[in-house]
């Protein structure tokens, strides 16, 4: 560890100095528009119910109806109003303060040097009404600390600012004070720098390497229930009907021709979807950084910006799956201790993206930015163990011989074909054991995995939370085992296919390195 990576942590963990008052930075309370927003959300809710009670339900029972829909509208309006009049929030230098609540005094304080993850977060309506949503995420791991819906833009942007100011400079750093007030001095901090801006046709290629099957069965899902909704199932099965029957007319090779045609629209409208997709999510992206704090910012219909302290950073992740390996292209991923709270969430609104899809070299230029002392391109790569090849040429036997013992006597001749296994098997740990390997050098350890796709990994020593080995009967009998590193708040990183004795060295070795350096949220 270098001594200026000491000296960041070492001002990141110390106390503030006793005597040294807290200077108030922002303060203020929710925008009145959020009423509005509830308001509408409320009777959208409210809709059926009171549809049900006019329409469908008869005699006394509607007035019941409409009556409890009335009241759990109105309860909920008394909620989000008691929420807005009460709701308040303090920045010092310190601290953040929220405040909320009569009957229920809710009062969080979260220290500013704990904080992981700062996301501003505007959705199409919430543009219309000068809306912003801030979520503050901490080491803690369960999602939002705290969450203010919402404040106008010129509020938003004074506490992103002075945030932003704090984690960049430490709340040592220099104010000035105006109107009882103190606001960030823009000398005492560096001026924004462009990292990386991300291009419509690298937006483009993304989508045409992603996997959008799925969504496009879930479009078709949706489609049909729309039209049975609609009355329209009937109609459409009957032409449906037509279809196939004209189709079951046809010699075979206008079959061929009709369902070759029909694949390549299925394929053309995943590449739409995609495409269209990712340019909802990443439109306009751009990773900036000021002083030690990245900041993203992207989003088409929904705008997010989204800060990254680089003090912060747990794991960075290269990721490439078969298409991207072969074009050379690459995402990149970063995890705080903020991350992991609700992976589902961070990967539909990509979160954790530093890079929705760069060059590969550009990928590794990152790197460093990201972790100072880490450089990919010089990564003394190891090998895991070459009897991975053996253990997985046994496995294919051994399922070999199963299927022929039991499928011989009921299948007959076509369990044969289960002597393809061990050659595959052979041919699957030859490619394992050239595609995964590790690296442990200045402070990090580094590991590579996938056959098809390509991964790699890279994990500062000094944020290791712990180190454990596994090992399967099959590891065991031929001298295996896995090293699975755990970092806060990201999945845990598993290397799979090393000996025995290397997997209790790197053990050891990362989980002494990782005791003698001083942790840092």
């Amino acid at each position: 560890m270098t001594s200026s990576e000491h000296e960041a942590e070492a001002s990141d963990a110390t106390d503030p100095v006793p005597g040294d008052q807290p200077v108030l930075l922002a303060h203020g309370y929710l925008h009145p528009g959020i009423l509005f927003l509830r308001l509408a959300a409320a009777l959208r809710s409210s809709v059926i119910p009171m549809v049900v009670g006019l329409f469908v339900v008869e005699g006394g029972v509607r007035w019941v109806v409409i009556g409890v829909a009335v009241f759990f509208l109105v309860m909920n309006m008394a909620y989000v109003l008691i929420r807005f009049i009460t709701f308040r929030y303090w920045l010092t230098t310190d601290e953040l303060v929220t405040t909320e609540g009569i009957f229920n005094r809710q009062e969080r304080r979260i220290p500013v040097n704990r904080i992981q993850d700062l996301s501003f977060e505007q959705s199409i309506v919430r543009r219309l009404f000068g809306l912003v949503v801030v979520t503050v995420e901490t080491a803690a791991g369960e999602g939002a600390e705290a969450k203010l819906d919402s404040l106008g833009l010129a509020p938003a942007a004074q506490l992103r600012e002075a945030l932003q100011y704090l984690r960049a400079t430490g709340s040592s750093g220099r104010t000035v004070t105006a109107g009882g007030v103190a606001h960030p001095d823009p000398a005492a901090w560096s001026e924004e720098e462009v990292v990386l801006r991300v291009r419509a046709v690298d937006l483009t290629m993304r989508g045409l390497t992603d996997n959008r099957a799925g969504a496009i069965l879930i479009f078709v899902f949706v489609l049909i229930e729309q039209a049975q909704e609609l009355g329209v199932v009937t109609r459409a099965k009957d032409v449906v009907d037509a279809w196939v029957e004209r189709f079951s007319q046809l010699d075979v090779a206008h079959t061929a021709l009709v369902a070759a045609v029909a694949l390549v629209v299925v394929v053309v409208l995943g590449w739409v979807v995609s495409i269209a997709a990712s340019f909802l999510l990443f439109f306009g992206f751009t990773l900036t950084r000021r002083g030690e704090v990245f900041q993203r910012r992207y989003g088409l219909l929904t705008t997010r910006v989204r800060s990254l302290p680089q003090r912060k950073i747990q794991r960075v992740l290269i990721e490439q799956n078969l298409l991207r390996r072969m074009l050379r292209v690459a995402v990149v991923r970063a995890d705080s201790a903020g991350s992991g709270a609700n992976q589902q969430e961070e990967v539909k609104g990509g979160l954790d993206v530093v890079a929705p899809l760069t060059p590969l070299n550009t990928a590794r230029l990152l790197v460093p930015h990201l972790l100072p002392g880490m450089d990919p391109t010089a990564v003394p790569w190891q090998r895991v163990s070459g009897k991975v090849v053996g253990r997985l040429f046994a496995e294919g036997f051994a399922g070999m011989v199963v299927v022929m013992a039991v499928g011989l006597p009921t299948i007959g001749v076509v369990a044969l074909a289960s002597i393809v296994l061990p050659v595959l098997m052979l041919l699957a740990g030859v490619l394992i054991y050239h595609n995964l390997g590790y690296a442990h050098a200045d402070g990090h350890f580094a590991m590579r995995w996938g056959v098809l796709g390509r991964y790699r990994a890279f994990i500062p020593l000094r944020k290791v939370q712990a180190v454990a080995l596994r090992a399967s009967p099959w590891d065991r009998a031929f001298g295996l085992a896995r090293l699975v590193v755990y970092v806060a708040g990201a999945a845990p990183t598993t290397l799979q296919h090393l000996t025995r004795s290397d997997a209790v060295r790197l053990q050891r070795e990362l989980a002494h390195t990782a005791a003698r350096a001083r942790f840092v949220w």
